[in-house]
């Protein structure tokens, strides 16, 4: 768990992807699929803080999610749909800090802001199958 001391990093929220332009033929709930994925991989791999999963009750949903029984809309409801550094460990506050570090940097976007994220979040798609090399020579 984060000491007192320690700012909370919020880095990343269901609300910056449901309000403003989001599109509206989208369920709301498709703004938390990422954060719902990159959660449930945390959790697999025992990055999320026990001290926080104990005092924030979110133990069962955890468990259920761990045992494949639910789904992360269930911390999406507990948490507010926030993700946030107090969740996670020392090592999953590491991972997740370079991730974020490294996905903002491509979007130019700030870790904890809303300003510049992009307001369109569909896929845009070619039509064609991308392959991993064609997706390095792809521009955007």
């Amino acid at each position: 768990m984060q000491s007192e001391d320690e700012s909370v990093i919020e880095y990343d929220s269901w609300r910056w992807h449901t309000e403003g332009a989001f599109p509206k033929d989208q369920l709301p709930e498709q703004g938390y699929v990422h954060i719902g994925v990159f959660l449930t991989w945390l959790i697999n791999h025992d990055m999320l803080d026990p001290d926080w999963i104990a005092g924030s009750g979110v133990k069962r949903a955890v468990a259920a999610i761990r045992e494949r029984q639910e789904t992360t809309c269930a911390l999406r409801d507990m948490t507010g749909g926030r993700f946030t550094s107090d969740m996670l460990t020392v090592e999953g506050r590491g991972f997740t800090g370079a991730y974020y570090a490294r996905s903002t940097a491509i979007r130019g976007t700030g870790v904890g802001s809303s300003a510049g994220r992009p307001t369109d979040m569909r896929c845009r798609t070619s039509g064609k199958r991308t392959t991993a090399s064609s997706r390095s020579s792809n521009t955007a």
